[in-house]
């Protein structure tokens, strides 16, 4: 009996298409979206080589070959261009160039705004005057070393390394696929609530029907809540695996750890679809709006719309990132993938089991010792 109620439920948990579409189609909708402004920012943000007009009122040959070699490695430093002292200022003031070389009988730095990329020319200009009497005796008794000497000038200019404090993926934009995994997860509490008012006989002609067969509530309620979990596993497993294999989101080397934490996720939030369909003796629309509502203000401190909320969250009301199953989901996501131990991940995990028991125990409780609205 209990085999037939786990299909059953399986395939009317598969039948609701506005169910299915927000477990499954928006999630991967929204990581599209992700992808796609995220892969434009990341983009805009990759380091492009300074372009410099360089003034050459006096010729010296040292400064060119540095400069030449400087502007042909793999990855440039500068992009030179030289020209007259009058196109040079019409192209500072247009906007075209970073800054102006005028070589003369020394070397002078004119720039019209100041940040990084100016300070960059000057850092440059300086490390050159420093070193000018050695690239000058190195030109002339060994020119073939000469370029050993210009990529390590730009190495020293160009001196942003990226360091990294883990094997995984440190990337700030990964923590909102992290927060979509949540939502995703979250949003599974509707296969609950469906399932247990399925189980209602005042709120479902199904319901009705399992009030007038000898099952009892406990095997009718945990095929459900059984089938509830696996469909809502599978719709995970799909939105992680596009993630990860089409739009290609980098979530570390510890693929299984987020599966794992995203299934215990799915079973909390079952779970809690389980417990708030389950009490009071609300309308259906009623039961829907007070998880809905719930599970936005999970989403929403939890740092999906706004990344800084989460951070104040830990700052004024720590507690509340501690019961949050969503900030939970996505804080073990995330130490997954940043700590090289795997205690804040087993934290996290336990929370996660703990507020799925306590919220099973509750529904459990609650329905046996309500017959009013469950079947016997």
């Amino acid at each position: 009996m209990f085999g037939h109620i786990f299909k059953y439920s399986m395939l009317s948990a598969l039948r609701v298409k506005s169910l299915n579409f927000w477990i499954l189609l928006f999630p991967i909708i929204l990581g599209t979206f992700f992808s796609l402004a995220f892969g434009n920012f990341s983009n805009s943000e990759k380091f492009k080589s300074i372009p410099v007009v360089i003034v050459e009122e006096k010729q010296n040959e040292n400064f060119n070959n540095v400069i030449k070699s400087i502007s042909e490695s793999d990855d440039p430093l500068l992009k030179p261009e030289y020209t007259d002292r009058k196109t040079a200022q019409e192209m500072l003031k247009k906007g075209e160039c970073e800054g102006i070389i005028t070589v003369t009988e020394q070397l002078s730095l004119t720039v019209s705004k100041n940040n990084i990329k100016p300070s960059i020319l000057k850092n440059f200009l300086d490390q050159y005057k420093a070193n000018e009497m050695v690239i000058t005796d190195i030109a002339k008794t060994n020119p073939a070393a000469l370029s050993a000497v210009t990529e390590q000038m730009s190495a020293e200019i160009n001196c942003n390394k990226k360091l990294s404090f883990s094997n995984g993926n440190t990337d700030v934009m990964v923590q909102y696929y992290y927060n979509l995994i949540a939502m995703a997860c979250l949003f599974g509490s509707f296969l609950g609530m469906y399932a247990v008012i399925n189980s209602q006989g005042n709120l479902s002609a199904i319901g009705a029907r399992k009030c007038t067969s000898p099952i009892t509530k406990r095997v009718s309620l945990s095929a459900s809540l059984l089938s509830s979990f696996i469909v809502h596993v599978l719709c995970i497993s799909l939105d992680l695996c596009y993630l990860m294999f089409i739009l290609k989101i980098n979530f570390g080397d510890n693929i299984p750890m987020i599966f794992a934490a995203s299934f215990v996720g799915s079973a909390v939030s079952i779970a809690m679809g389980f417990f708030i369909g389950s009490i009071g003796k609300f309308t259906m629309g009623t039961k829907i709006g007070i998880l809905s509502s719930f599970s936005m203000i999970l989403c929403f401190f939890s740092g999906l719309m706004v990344e800084s909320i989460r951070m104040k969250v830990e700052r004024y009301f720590p507690v509340l990132n501690k019961i949050s199953p969503a900030a939970l989901i996505s804080d073990s996501l995330y130490s997954i993938n940043i700590y090289d131990t795997y205690d804040r991940f087993c934290t996290d995990i336990i929370s996660l089991i703990i507020i799925t028991i306590i919220f099973i125990a509750g529904e459990y409780c609650y329905i046996c010792n309500d017959n009013s609205q469950f079947l016997f």
